[in-house]
Protein backbone atom coordinates (compact mmCIF):
# COMPACT_ATOMS: atom_id res chain seq x y z
CA UNK A 1 0.00 0.00 0.00
CA UNK A 2 1.33 3.40 -0.96
CA UNK A 3 0.38 6.26 1.32
CA UNK A 4 0.54 9.88 0.20
CA UNK A 5 0.96 12.33 3.04
CA UNK A 6 -0.66 15.75 2.84
CA UNK A 7 1.51 18.41 4.44
CA UNK A 8 0.65 22.12 4.23
CA UNK A 9 4.09 23.62 4.47
CA UNK A 10 7.34 24.55 2.93
CA UNK A 11 10.02 22.67 4.92
CA UNK A 12 10.76 23.06 7.78
CA UNK A 13 7.07 22.82 8.96
CA UNK A 14 4.67 23.31 11.76
CA UNK A 15 3.49 22.87 15.18
CA UNK A 16 1.11 22.52 17.78
CA UNK A 17 -0.76 20.41 20.07
CA UNK A 18 -2.64 17.26 19.62
CA UNK A 19 -6.25 16.46 19.91
CA UNK A 20 -6.97 13.51 22.12
CA UNK A 21 -9.78 11.07 21.51
CA UNK A 22 -13.48 10.57 21.72
CA UNK A 23 -17.03 11.55 22.44
CA UNK A 24 -20.17 10.68 24.38
CA UNK A 25 -23.32 8.41 24.02
CA UNK A 26 -24.35 5.38 21.80
CA UNK A 27 -22.38 2.34 20.75
CA UNK A 28 -21.03 0.61 17.68
CA UNK A 29 -21.58 -3.17 18.03
CA UNK A 30 -18.55 -3.80 15.81
CA UNK A 31 -16.27 -1.94 18.20
CA UNK A 32 -13.15 -3.92 19.16
CA UNK A 33 -11.40 -2.12 22.04
CA UNK A 34 -7.68 -1.57 22.11
CA UNK A 35 -6.32 -3.81 19.38
CA UNK A 36 -2.99 -5.24 20.50
CA UNK A 37 0.05 -3.55 18.92
CA UNK A 38 1.92 -5.59 16.34
CA UNK A 39 5.36 -6.92 17.21
CA UNK A 40 6.87 -5.47 14.03
CA UNK A 41 6.01 -2.45 11.88
CA UNK A 42 4.14 -3.00 8.59
CA UNK A 43 5.92 -3.27 5.26
CA UNK A 44 4.59 0.15 4.26
CA UNK A 45 6.41 1.80 7.14
CA UNK A 46 5.90 3.62 10.41
CA UNK A 47 4.57 7.19 10.55
CA UNK A 48 5.30 9.25 13.62
CA UNK A 49 6.61 12.41 15.24
CA UNK A 50 8.53 13.83 18.17
CA UNK A 51 7.26 17.23 19.30
CA UNK A 52 9.50 19.64 21.25
CA UNK A 53 7.42 22.79 21.68
CA UNK A 54 7.70 25.40 24.38
CA UNK A 55 4.17 26.41 25.34
CA UNK A 56 4.03 30.01 26.46
CA UNK A 57 0.41 29.57 27.48
CA UNK A 58 -1.83 26.52 27.58
CA UNK A 59 -5.33 25.52 26.59
CA UNK A 60 -6.54 22.36 28.28
CA UNK A 61 -10.33 22.36 28.08
CA UNK A 62 -11.24 18.90 29.20
CA UNK A 63 -9.07 17.08 31.71
CA UNK A 64 -10.45 13.56 31.23
CA UNK A 65 -8.56 12.75 28.04
CA UNK A 66 -6.38 15.77 27.33
CA UNK A 67 -3.61 15.15 29.83
CA UNK A 68 -1.44 14.17 26.84
CA UNK A 69 -1.55 17.75 25.59
CA UNK A 70 1.86 19.14 26.46
CA UNK A 71 4.24 20.51 23.87
CA UNK A 72 6.78 17.73 24.47
CA UNK A 73 5.49 14.31 23.41
CA UNK A 74 5.73 11.69 20.65
CA UNK A 75 3.80 8.95 18.87
CA UNK A 76 4.62 6.26 16.30
CA UNK A 77 1.92 4.34 14.43
CA UNK A 78 0.75 3.05 11.08
CA UNK A 79 -1.61 5.87 10.08
CA UNK A 80 -2.64 9.38 10.99
CA UNK A 81 -5.72 10.05 13.12
CA UNK A 82 -7.04 13.25 14.69
CA UNK A 83 -6.25 12.09 18.21
CA UNK A 84 -2.60 11.31 17.42
CA UNK A 85 -1.50 14.09 15.08
CA UNK A 86 -0.02 17.56 14.83
CA UNK A 87 -2.01 20.21 12.89
CA UNK A 88 -0.16 19.76 9.62
CA UNK A 89 -1.01 16.05 9.58
CA UNK A 90 -4.26 16.10 7.64
CA UNK A 91 -4.70 12.68 5.99
CA UNK A 92 -8.02 12.30 7.82
CA UNK A 93 -9.34 15.63 6.45
CA UNK A 94 -10.07 16.87 2.92
CA UNK A 95 -8.60 20.08 1.56
CA UNK A 96 -11.52 22.05 0.05
CA UNK A 97 -10.02 25.50 -0.57
CA UNK A 98 -6.65 27.28 -0.66
CA UNK A 99 -5.63 30.92 -1.09
CA UNK A 100 -2.17 32.35 -0.45
CA UNK A 101 -0.60 31.01 2.75
CA UNK A 102 -3.82 29.40 4.02
CA UNK A 103 -6.06 26.42 3.29
CA UNK A 104 -9.33 25.03 4.65
CA UNK A 105 -9.68 21.34 5.53
CA UNK A 106 -13.06 19.69 6.07
CA UNK A 107 -13.94 16.57 8.07
CA UNK A 108 -17.20 15.84 6.28
CA UNK A 109 -18.99 15.63 9.64
CA UNK A 110 -21.34 18.55 8.93
CA UNK A 111 -24.11 17.12 6.75
CA UNK A 112 -25.44 19.17 3.86
CA UNK A 113 -28.80 19.24 5.63
CA UNK A 114 -27.17 20.80 8.67
CA UNK A 115 -25.13 23.23 6.58
CA UNK A 116 -28.28 24.31 4.75
CA UNK A 117 -30.08 24.96 8.06
CA UNK A 118 -27.15 27.08 9.18
CA UNK A 119 -27.19 29.13 5.96
CA UNK A 120 -30.85 29.82 6.60
CA UNK A 121 -30.05 31.16 10.06
CA UNK A 122 -31.06 28.17 12.17
CA UNK A 123 -27.90 27.13 14.07
CA UNK A 124 -30.09 25.63 16.82
CA UNK A 125 -31.23 22.93 14.40
CA UNK A 126 -27.65 22.39 13.31
CA UNK A 127 -26.61 21.77 16.91
CA UNK A 128 -28.70 18.59 16.92
CA UNK A 129 -27.48 17.55 13.50
CA UNK A 130 -23.83 17.24 14.57
CA UNK A 131 -24.21 15.99 18.11
CA UNK A 132 -21.54 13.30 18.45
CA UNK A 133 -22.79 10.19 20.20
CA UNK A 134 -20.01 7.77 21.14
CA UNK A 135 -19.18 5.18 23.72
CA UNK A 136 -18.07 1.55 23.67
CA UNK A 137 -20.75 -1.11 24.17
CA UNK A 138 -21.06 -2.61 27.65
CA UNK A 139 -19.40 -4.20 29.44
CA UNK A 140 -16.94 -1.32 29.32
CA UNK A 141 -13.24 -2.24 29.11
CA UNK A 142 -11.20 -1.41 32.18
CA UNK A 143 -9.55 1.64 30.61
CA UNK A 144 -12.93 3.32 30.01
CA UNK A 145 -13.39 5.36 33.15
CA UNK A 146 -16.83 6.54 32.02
CA UNK A 147 -19.47 5.13 29.64
CA UNK A 148 -19.69 8.53 27.92
CA UNK A 149 -16.39 8.36 26.05
CA UNK A 150 -14.47 6.01 23.81
CA UNK A 151 -11.60 4.07 25.34
CA UNK A 152 -8.06 5.44 25.43
CA UNK A 153 -7.00 3.56 22.29
CA UNK A 154 -10.03 4.54 20.20
CA UNK A 155 -11.65 7.68 18.85
CA UNK A 156 -15.14 8.80 17.88
CA UNK A 157 -16.01 8.95 14.19
CA UNK A 158 -19.17 9.53 12.21
CA UNK A 159 -20.18 8.69 8.70
CA UNK A 160 -21.03 11.72 6.52
CA UNK A 161 -24.68 12.81 6.77
CA UNK A 162 -25.15 10.66 9.85
CA UNK A 163 -27.21 12.45 12.50
CA UNK A 164 -26.35 11.95 16.18
CA UNK A 165 -24.71 8.59 15.64
CA UNK A 166 -21.02 8.14 16.29
CA UNK A 167 -18.83 5.05 16.37
CA UNK A 168 -15.88 4.27 18.62
CA UNK A 169 -13.17 3.06 16.25
CA UNK A 170 -9.96 1.42 17.44
CA UNK A 171 -6.80 3.24 16.39
CA UNK A 172 -4.41 1.71 13.88
CA UNK A 173 -1.50 -0.35 15.28
CA UNK A 174 1.23 1.63 17.04
CA UNK A 175 4.65 0.95 18.47
CA UNK A 176 7.20 1.98 21.04
CA UNK A 177 10.69 2.96 19.90
CA UNK A 178 12.25 2.73 23.32
CA UNK A 179 13.18 5.67 25.52
CA UNK A 180 13.59 9.05 23.76
CA UNK A 181 16.18 11.58 24.90
CA UNK A 182 16.06 15.26 23.91
CA UNK A 183 19.36 17.19 24.03
CA UNK A 184 20.19 20.81 23.22
CA UNK A 185 17.20 22.32 25.01
CA UNK A 186 17.85 24.54 28.03
CA UNK A 187 16.79 21.51 30.09
CA UNK A 188 17.48 18.04 28.68
CA UNK A 189 14.40 15.83 28.55
CA UNK A 190 13.52 12.12 28.57
CA UNK A 191 10.30 10.69 27.12
CA UNK A 192 8.80 7.25 27.81
CA UNK A 193 5.61 5.64 26.45
CA UNK A 194 2.47 4.65 28.34
CA UNK A 195 0.45 1.49 27.69
CA UNK A 196 -0.89 3.06 24.47
CA UNK A 197 2.54 4.14 23.16
CA UNK A 198 1.85 7.83 23.90
CA UNK A 199 5.20 9.34 24.83
CA UNK A 200 5.40 11.95 27.57
CA UNK A 201 8.24 13.54 29.60
CA UNK A 202 9.44 11.89 32.80
CA UNK A 203 9.86 15.29 34.51
CA UNK A 204 8.20 18.70 34.47
CA UNK A 205 8.85 20.68 31.28
CA UNK A 206 9.95 24.32 31.82
CA UNK A 207 8.17 27.13 29.97
CA UNK A 208 11.37 28.17 28.15
CA UNK A 209 13.11 25.45 26.15
CA UNK A 210 15.25 27.47 23.71
CA UNK A 211 17.06 30.75 23.35
CA UNK A 212 17.21 30.34 19.54
CA UNK A 213 19.71 28.73 17.19
CA UNK A 214 20.61 25.73 19.34
CA UNK A 215 20.71 22.30 17.75
CA UNK A 216 17.92 20.19 19.24
CA UNK A 217 18.54 16.47 18.93
CA UNK A 218 16.08 13.64 19.60
CA UNK A 219 17.30 10.05 19.90
CA UNK A 220 15.30 6.84 20.24
CA UNK A 221 16.98 3.83 21.79
CA UNK A 222 15.27 1.41 19.40
CA UNK A 223 12.26 -0.87 19.58
CA UNK A 224 9.93 -1.55 16.66
CA UNK A 225 12.57 0.22 14.53
CA UNK A 226 16.31 0.59 14.90
CA UNK A 227 17.50 3.61 16.87
CA UNK A 228 16.80 6.95 15.15
CA UNK A 229 18.45 10.35 15.60
CA UNK A 230 16.92 13.62 14.34
CA UNK A 231 18.11 17.23 14.76
CA UNK A 232 16.51 20.62 14.10
CA UNK A 233 17.33 24.20 15.18
CA UNK A 234 15.74 25.70 18.27
CA UNK A 235 13.65 28.84 17.79
CA UNK A 236 13.27 32.13 19.62
CA UNK A 237 10.33 32.72 21.94
CA UNK A 238 7.20 33.57 19.91
CA UNK A 239 5.59 36.94 20.60
CA UNK A 240 2.29 37.73 18.92
CA UNK A 241 1.74 41.16 17.38
CA UNK A 242 -1.02 43.59 18.32
CA UNK A 243 -3.41 40.95 19.64
CA UNK A 244 -3.78 37.29 20.58
CA UNK A 245 -7.27 37.44 19.01
CA UNK A 246 -8.06 36.79 15.35
CA UNK A 247 -11.35 38.37 14.28
CA UNK A 248 -12.97 36.28 11.54
CA UNK A 249 -15.61 39.00 11.10
CA UNK A 250 -12.99 41.51 9.91
CA UNK A 251 -12.78 42.44 6.22
CA UNK A 252 -9.40 40.65 6.06
CA UNK A 253 -8.59 38.72 9.27
CA UNK A 254 -4.91 38.89 10.20
CA UNK A 255 -2.68 37.09 12.66
CA UNK A 256 0.54 38.99 13.44
CA UNK A 257 3.76 38.25 15.29
CA UNK A 258 7.16 39.82 15.88
CA UNK A 259 9.71 38.35 13.41
CA UNK A 260 12.71 36.67 15.02
CA UNK A 261 15.28 37.37 12.32
CA UNK A 262 15.77 33.61 11.88
CA UNK A 263 15.15 31.51 8.77
CA UNK A 264 12.17 29.68 10.28
CA UNK A 265 8.43 29.48 9.67
CA UNK A 266 5.19 30.21 11.50
CA UNK A 267 2.01 28.22 11.35
CA UNK A 268 -1.48 29.31 12.35
CA UNK A 269 -4.01 26.56 13.13
CA UNK A 270 -7.65 27.65 13.68
CA UNK A 271 -9.82 24.71 14.70
CA UNK A 272 -13.57 24.26 14.69
CA UNK A 273 -15.39 21.62 16.68
CA UNK A 274 -16.74 20.77 20.09
CA UNK A 275 -14.29 20.92 22.98
CA UNK A 276 -11.53 18.34 22.95
CA UNK A 277 -11.44 15.41 22.79
CA UNK A 278 -14.29 15.53 20.23
CA UNK A 279 -13.45 15.23 16.51
CA UNK A 280 -12.28 18.15 14.40
CA UNK A 281 -15.12 19.67 12.38
CA UNK A 282 -12.90 21.83 10.13
CA UNK A 283 -9.44 23.38 10.16
CA UNK A 284 -8.02 26.62 8.80
CA UNK A 285 -4.28 26.07 8.40
CA UNK A 286 -1.82 28.81 7.42
CA UNK A 287 1.95 28.56 6.98
CA UNK A 288 4.24 31.51 6.25
CA UNK A 289 7.88 32.63 6.57
CA UNK A 290 8.60 34.04 10.00
CA UNK A 291 9.98 37.19 8.35
CA UNK A 292 6.52 38.01 6.94
CA UNK A 293 5.27 38.94 10.42
CA UNK A 294 1.68 38.06 9.56
CA UNK A 295 -0.79 35.93 7.67
CA UNK A 296 -3.82 37.53 6.03
CA UNK A 297 -6.82 35.25 5.51
CA UNK A 298 -8.81 35.97 2.35
CA UNK A 299 -12.56 36.66 2.63
CA UNK A 300 -13.18 33.74 0.27
CA UNK A 301 -11.46 31.30 2.64
CA UNK A 302 -13.26 32.75 5.66
CA UNK A 303 -16.58 32.23 3.86
CA UNK A 304 -15.70 28.62 3.04
CA UNK A 305 -14.53 27.94 6.60
CA UNK A 306 -17.66 29.56 8.02
CA UNK A 307 -19.89 27.46 5.77
CA UNK A 308 -18.33 24.22 7.03
CA UNK A 309 -18.45 25.30 10.71
CA UNK A 310 -21.74 27.19 10.89
CA UNK A 311 -19.64 30.25 11.66
CA UNK A 312 -18.55 28.83 15.01
CA UNK A 313 -22.14 28.66 16.24
CA UNK A 314 -22.98 26.67 19.33
CA UNK A 315 -20.16 24.35 20.39
CA UNK A 316 -18.22 24.54 17.08
CA UNK A 317 -16.02 27.35 18.32
CA UNK A 318 -14.80 25.54 21.43
CA UNK A 319 -11.53 24.06 20.25
CA UNK A 320 -8.12 25.55 21.04
CA UNK A 321 -6.31 27.35 18.21
CA UNK A 322 -2.56 28.01 18.12
CA UNK A 323 0.23 30.02 16.50
CA UNK A 324 3.64 28.37 16.35
CA UNK A 325 7.12 29.39 15.24
CA UNK A 326 8.86 26.20 14.19
CA UNK A 327 11.54 24.17 12.46
CA UNK A 328 11.49 20.48 11.67
CA UNK A 329 13.46 17.59 10.21
CA UNK A 330 12.18 14.34 8.71
CA UNK A 331 13.66 10.88 8.20
CA UNK A 332 12.22 8.05 6.11
CA UNK A 333 11.43 4.67 7.65
CA UNK A 334 11.50 1.34 5.80
CA UNK A 335 8.64 1.23 3.31
CA UNK A 336 6.67 4.42 2.80
CA UNK A 337 6.84 5.76 6.35
CA UNK A 338 8.46 8.83 7.86
CA UNK A 339 9.20 10.22 11.30
CA UNK A 340 9.65 13.93 12.01
CA UNK A 341 11.13 16.03 14.77
CA UNK A 342 9.07 19.19 15.22
CA UNK A 343 10.62 22.03 17.26
CA UNK A 344 8.61 25.14 18.08
CA UNK A 345 7.41 27.94 20.33
CA UNK A 346 3.60 28.24 20.56
CA UNK A 347 0.97 30.70 21.72
CA UNK A 348 -2.73 30.17 22.25
CA UNK A 349 -4.89 32.09 19.74
CA UNK A 350 -8.37 33.36 20.61
CA UNK A 351 -10.96 33.42 17.79
CA UNK A 352 -13.88 35.79 17.25
CA UNK A 353 -16.37 33.75 15.21
CA UNK A 354 -18.95 35.15 12.77
CA UNK A 355 -21.82 33.58 14.67
CA UNK A 356 -22.66 32.61 18.24
CA UNK A 357 -25.63 30.84 19.77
Amino acid sequence: MTRKRKDLSTPPLLLATVLLSSCGGGADPAYAPDAAPLDAPPADGVWGWISVIEENDTCNQWGFKTTWYGGVRAFFGRDQSYSRALPHHTDFLTEIARDGDCAVFDSGLLSEEAASACRQGDPGTVFGEVDYDCSPPPPYPEDCTTPNWCCQDAECRRAPNEVAMGHCVSLAPHWGLGQITIDGTLTNLTLVPDAYDRYAPTSEVPVDLFSGGETITARTEGGALDAIELSAPGVKHLELGNSSLVDLTAAVPRVTWTPSGEDVRVQVAIYSGAHDPNPVLALMLCDAPDAAGEVAISPTLVATFSDRTCGGASFWGEKCSRVTRYTKSVTATPGDGEIELFVGSARHLLVSWPRSL
